[in-house]
């Protein structure tokens, strides 16, 4: 198998200040990764606008606070800018997997990724349908295009406006790295959809429920089709 298999883990971007604390979405998340086997993987939680830049080992993971919440861009722009941070505690690493806080997954998800992915590319969740900006990503290819992902970079602690902007500037740009490198393989060939409505955040936001079979994940989308104001939590 290709060099993805020295990667270190997976990343979640977490869109609200407060860290792991509280119970909120991110202690949800998080106690249920705890079930997946992750065994010899970097856990890597990105929280967003926060008080200080921070790396911290919470002994399952490790938390990445930083200033800036770039809504969808977030953990890439940030794996980019502490780069060399992240590098300092956890060492050298070329590849993850990102993914949202709003996601679940099955026991076989890490092994069937692994399977599905047969080169050293950086490589989408999906083709046929909006990925969200997730898949797997060279760190390669993020240096290379971080002129462009900076570009996307709020503001620190930014304002509920420009939170705003930058989701409606988002849904223009969802999968813009795949796009700049052409990608033309994904993780998986298509999703079923649940339309009842979900809540996962304490804003009661209705989702729906995005599953991806090949990979055992399931995706709980607030944000399904194109609106006026977008949901943020």
């Amino acid at each position: 198998m290709a060099d993805f298999w020295g990667l270190d883990g997976y990343v979640q971007p977490v869109r609200t200040s407060g860290g792991l604390g509280g119970g909120g979405t991110t202690g949800r998340w998080m106690n249920e990764s705890a079930q997946v086997s992750v065994s010899r993987r970097i856990i890597l939680v990105i929280s967003g606008d926060e008080d200080e830049v921070a790396c911290e080992n919470h002994h399952t993971h490790w938390l990445l606070k930083i200033k800036h919440n770039s809504i969808d861009f977030t953990g890439l722009i940030s794996l980019i800018e502490h780069y060399d941070l992240l590098k300092k505690h956890l060492g050298y690493f070329k590849t993850v997997f990102y993914t949202h806080d709003t996601t679940e997954y099955g026991p076989n998800w890490w092994n069937l990724i692994q399977n599905k992915v047969s080169d050293d590319n950086s490589t989408p969740l999906i083709l046929v349908a909006p990925n969200m900006n997730m898949g797997i990503y060279r760190m390669k290819d993020l240096l290379m295009l971080s002129q462009s992902l900076m570009e996307k970079r709020s503001s620190d602690n930014p304002s509920i406006d420009e939170r705003l902007t930058l989701k409606r500037m988002g849904v223009d740009y969802e999968g813009f790295v795949f796009r700049q490198l052409k990608c033309d393989k994904a993780l998986c060939t298509y999703k079923e959809v649940d339309h009842s409505c979900t809540t996962v955040y304490t804003s009661g936001a209705c989702r729906i429920k995005e599953k991806y079979p090949e990979i055992e994940m399931i995706k709980y989308k607030a944000n399904f089709r194109k609106k006026k104001t977008y949901q943020l939590t």
